[in-house]
């Protein structure tokens, strides 16, 4: 025997020691009934999560774009029949705090709501979230009065300073600095800011006024609550009662100061008309809802996810706006605002 049959009878051998069991691998891979009960678990909460995302978007847009327009004829006071916007503000505020009453007890019994703290006020509490209630109070009122005075299609661009005035703030405030590339979204977003404005040909002064203001009490607010937070053990649910509780109680002296009080007694024979009491419920449980909208949001997506909802909200809520109101717009008006948005939705990008 040669030595290349000796080699071959020795691989022929190993081979032979060497014996796989294919039925036994295939065994081994086969999972357990428990394994195949997580696998499909794990699907199933899979499914359940995505659906919930896609349930909580589509209610953080009905939400908020509901409130915007519902807002729009509630702040003109043509349906309603009452020019008295600080008293249709108020009204909001009202209707929140029963909303967190109500919520405070379902919360008890019903689980989706057991986040919500029972109902307090404690006015040693009240008292230190007030400087935070004058700035919240700002916010809501020049954003409804911004509204009131300009077309829905230019309202992101009326209010879209705020990026910028959060940057200054907290720069001022905080010390803290930006980076670069959020200074320059800041540039081109008051560059679009004022290519918007020029170019709307329903330019209200009032408006764009308003718009400011609301703008720099909303980076304001952000940074206040912060501060306050720690003051209600850091539960932004019961911020929410002490901020519009002190807000019923503060906004009646504003309402006297504007003279609303004189509208509110000539035109009282709206609070006997069933549509009027509808669009303000409506209202202000729309004004409630926009904070749950976005927590649920924030929940079942991210943070992140939650500013490109807004984002596309926001040029969703421009074309809806000049489809339903047809306001004459110009090209430099709509580029305006397509920068605003487009910008804003990468200063959000780099701020996550």
């Amino acid at each position: 025997m040669n030595s290349k049959e000796k080699q071959l009878d020795s691989i022929e051998e190993d081979l032979e020691e060497v014996t796989i069991d294919l039925n036994e691998e295939k065994e081994q891979f086969i999972p357990s009934t428990n394994q195949k009960e997580k696998i499909e678990t794990k699907i199933e909460n899979s499914k359940t999560h995505q659906r919930n995302a896609i349930l909580s978007v589509m209610f953080y847009w009905i939400t908020s774009l509901s409130l915007v327009f519902v807002n729009k004829v509630v702040m003109v006071g043509d349906v309603t029949n009452l020019d008295a916007p600080l008293f249709m503000s108020w009204t909001q505020f009202l209707i929140t705090v029963i909303c967190c009453w109500l919520l405070g007890i379902i919360g008890r019994y019903f689980e989706p709501f057991a986040f919500f703290p029972p109902f307090e006020y404690k006015l040693s509490i009240a008292k230190k979230v007030m400087p935070l209630t004058f700035v919240f109070l700002a916010m809501i009122v020049f954003n409804n009065l911004c509204l009131k005075y300009v077309e829905v299609s230019f309202y992101q661009v009326a209010r879209a300073l705020t990026m910028v005035f959060n940057m200054t703030f907290t720069y001022m405030l905080l010390g803290k600095k930006t980076t670069r590339n959020c200074i320059i979204c800041c540039l081109i977003i008051i560059v679009g800011y004022v290519m918007g404005c020029d170019g709307e040909i329903r330019f209200s002064l009032n408006g764009a006024v308003f718009g400011l203001l609301s703008s720099a009490f909303v980076a304001l607010n952000a940074i206040y609550v912060k501060k306050v937070l720690p003051v209600v053990d850091d539960n932004s649910e019961k911020l929410m009662i002490y901020n519009n509780l002190n807000a019923v109680f503060l906004l009646p002296v504003f309402i006297f100061g504007a003279n609303e009080f004189t509208e509110i007694q000539q035109s009282a024979a709206v609070f006997s008309d069933s549509l009027f009491w509808t669009i303000t419920i409506v209202a202000g449980i729309m004004g409630y809802l926009i904070n749950y909208a976005t927590y649920l949001q924030i929940k079942f997506t991210s943070p992140l996810s939650h500013n490109v909802s807004g984002t596309a909200k926001a040029a969703a809520q421009t074309v809806i706006a000049l489809l339903i109101f047809r306001n004459p717009v110009s090209t430099q008006g709509l580029l305006g605002c397509a920068i605003v948005i487009v910008a804003s939705f990468i200063y959000t990008q780099i701020k996550s």
